[in-house]
């Protein structure tokens, strides 16, 4: 029994001897190291919001196809919340190729001052997504530029789509959850989207 705790006193000695060492070491250690401040949390969440947004690209990535003919409730939640997430809304042109009237419906849509967001006229891209209802959401894993001819066909980008009315969080959420080509970007626009959210 002695002999036992013999032992035991010995290996808590050699046990405090290291702890001593190992304490001095960290000292001098800490002593030399240059005092970096406070975790800056901030910066960091900036840092990665900033590189999010540069993952977007230049070019949307992000579209909303719709229509003018669209509810004007719909189409005024939809143009705001894909503006919100950093996308943008295009529609295919002039009804009836008349400029006026289209010019009138619209300023007739957003007269009470609501946030008239990103919207473009671009039928170059409902011809090449072959869009024929509206709305419907496509996201685009790398840059697209449309071809300008109306004969020219596109070779498209990896992409995801989905068409109906349904909310543009439910949109990207499914984009994302999908696992498909713009699954992560769509994560980044659904932050975003549910960021700047009131």
């Amino acid at each position: 029994m002695r002999t036992k705790a013999d032992a035991l006193a010995e290996d808590a000695r050699a046990a405090q001897q290291t702890a001593h060492a190992n304490r001095a070491a960290y000292a001098e250690t800490a002593e030399t190291t240059p005092d970096t401040g406070p975790l800056d949390l901030d910066g960091m969440i900036r840092a990665q919001a900033d590189a999010e947004v540069a993952a977007m690209g230049e070019t949307p990535r992000f579209i909303a196809f719709a229509s003018l003919g669209m509810p004007e409730r719909s189409l005024k939640a939809l143009v705001r919340d894909v503006s919100r997430a950093g996308g943008v809304t295009v529609l295919r042109g002039f009804p009836q190729g008349d400029s006026v009237r289209f010019k009138n419906r619209s300023a007739a849509i957003w007269n009470d001052g609501s946030e008239a967001g990103a919207r473009g006229i671009d039928p170059r891209l409902f011809r090449a997504f072959d869009i024929e209802v509206a709305p419907s959401f496509v996201m685009i894993a790398s840059d697209f530029a449309p071809c300008d001819g109306f004969d020219c066909s596109d070779i498209l980008p990896p992409h995801d789509r989905i068409a109906g009315n349904i909310s543009v969080a439910e949109v990207l959420d499914t984009f994302a959850s999908g696992g498909g080509p713009g699954a992560q970007l769509a994560g980044m626009h659904l932050r975003r989207l549910e960021g700047e959210r009131p």
